[in-house]
């Protein structure tokens, strides 16, 4: 009993600074896999989901779950936005030099109704005898897709690392809009009395995977691998720096593109008819949702460079920090940004994260802490999302946890 005792006092009373900033996620960097406190190997696993939606306010949901009452006029968007992320890795140390196999599943998956196609179906003055169309432009996409799979080797020597990584495209729209198309149209009048609405979406969608067979009996897991070649797998590496107060890692660098075999489109189309003469009036209504064209079109597919960084003091009790992550596309609106503060008490790590993430126009706040006893950890946060900077207006959450255990 006596020499359990001493070492678990042994144990918790060794100065350790467990880090709160995750290797993968929103702010990639392969090189903090390092940054917990094993002394010569360890495994680890780490989920993180997010869900924004932009349809109602928390209170807004609390009446329609309640009371059944919808207020249209509180609608301020359509949109919905996911990001997703489960990753497992080892890490093995000698010294100043470490190897970290990984595997990831990491992705982002969005709907973007544009404001003009919202404010005509929220608008209680239509006018009769008049005509209103929409058709998306080439800056803009309604559908997002970019979810991808990842396995690799973290490098560190000393305070640098070099990760290399082969990765396969699982769902993925082009980032070029020419493959997605909306189209909206409403015409009216009064003599005759006739109503004709029309919306009609198209998105193309690329897969490593037949699309239109892996929800059949049909479909064999091990013989689609076994079919894979090296042509399909995409190469790309993270190259960066780790410090207690600074880090940066330069993502998703281009080396060969994967290939996407499958692709297929999603097509969206809803139809309303009215007509009226006299006493007869007659109407339909229509709507559909289908992913369909299914065909062998195979594309390569590019990972899109990154950049991610942060600065954290190195407190004793107290450690404040900033973070960001840039991508570098075409459309210069792919960035996220957030300050952290976290406490040191031996063996309880608690910390409050606030990010805003630009593609979902959101602010997240975390909250969680870590328990960590240096042969083992479990980190777990909630995420409140909101769209203005305030964690009480909250309409959307998320969750994230990890944990490990090594010597």
């Amino acid at each position: 009993m006596k020499k359990t005792t001493l070492i678990f006092l042994f144990v918790i009373s060794i100065p350790i600074f467990a880090s709160i900033l995750n290797p993968f996620g929103n702010y990639t960097n392969p090189g903090l896999v390092l940054e917990q406190n094993f002394y010569l190997a360890g495994t680890n696993f780490y989920v993180d989901l997010l869900f924004k939606q932009d349809l109602l306010t928390i209170k807004d949901l609390n009446i329609l779950l309640n009371k059944g009452i919808l207020n249209l006029n509180n609608i301020k968007k359509i949109s919905f936005y996911s990001s997703f992320n489960s990753s497992a890795y080892g890490t093995f140390k000698l010294g100043g030099f470490a190897v970290s196999p990984f595997f990831n599943v990491e992705g982002n998956l969005g709907l973007f109704i544009p404001d003009e196609i919202k404010d005509f179906i929220l608008n209680r003055d239509i006018e009769i005898d008049n005509t209103y169309e929409y058709q998306l432009d080439d800056k803009n996409k309604f559908l997002l897709a970019n979810s991808f799979s990842n396995m690799g080797l973290t490098i560190n020597l000393g305070k640098f690392f070099v990760a290399p990584y082969l990765y396969i495209p699982i769902l993925y729209t082009p980032v070029k809009n020419e493959q997605q198309t909306l189209y909206f149209k409403y015409t009216s009048s009064s003599s005759p009395a006739e109503i004709y609405f029309n919306l009609d979406g198209k998105a193309s969608i690329y897969s490593i995977l037949p699309l239109d067979q892996i929800s059949s009996d049909n479909f064999d897991l091990n013989n689609f691998i076994n079919s894979l070649d090296a042509n399909d797998l995409g190469v790309s590496l993270s190259i960066g720096y780790n410090s207690n107060n600074f880090g940066f890692s330069i993502n998703n660098v281009k080396i060969k593109p994967s290939n996407a075999r499958y692709k297929a489109t999603l097509t969206t189309l809803a139809t309303l008819t009215y007509e009226a003469s006299d006493l007869d009036i007659s109407s339909n209504f229509e709507a559909t949702a289908i992913l369909e064209n299914f065909q062998e079109n195979s594309i390569y597919v590019f990972k899109v460079p990154n950049i991610s960084g942060y600065l954290q003091t190195s407190g004793k009790i107290i450690n404040l920090g900033v973070r960001g992550n840039y991508v570098l596309d075409n459309t210069n609106l792919n960035w996220k940004a957030g300050l952290f503060v976290n406490g040191n008490f031996k063996i309880l790590y608690p910390y409050y994260f606030i990010d805003y993430i630009n593609p979902a126009k959101a602010f997240v706040h975390t909250i969680g802490s870590e328990f960590d006893i240096h042969i083992i950890y479990l980190n777990i946060n909630l995420k409140l999302i909101s769209r203005d900077i305030s964690p009480f207006n909250a309409n959307s959450f998320g969750l994230s946890f990890s944990f490990g255990f090594g010597i």
